[in-house]
């Protein structure tokens, strides 16, 4: 009886998604939006490109994805000094 690949165990689809945006991150920090492929990303978490479209789709909505966390952290960082600023100077 021949033996098949290994099989992979199971990722929760909210993990997955977490390594996928953290792998691109890193790739289109790295490598800006026109050097970064699917395919490396894809790589770098072990998953197939499919999957990748599967989650977000192109590579474009992938991108904006990961943007997502960057802008939250600075609406956060804006709206903290604003609230600070506010209470120095009062009403």
């Amino acid at each position: 009886m021949a033996k098949g690949p290994p099989a992979r165990k199971s990722v929760p689809r909210a993990r997955r998604e977490e390594q996928i945006l953290a792998a691109a991150t890193q790739e289109f920090g790295r490598n800006g939006y026109e050097g970064t492929s699917l395919a490396a990303v894809a790589s770098r978490v072990g998953v197939t490109k499919t999957l990748l479209h599967q989650y977000f789709g192109a590579k474009h909505d992938l991108y904006l994805a990961c943007l997502v966390p960057a802008a939250d952290r600075i609406l956060s960082a804006v709206r903290t000094a604003m609230h600070d600023t506010a209470s120095v100077l009062g009403p």
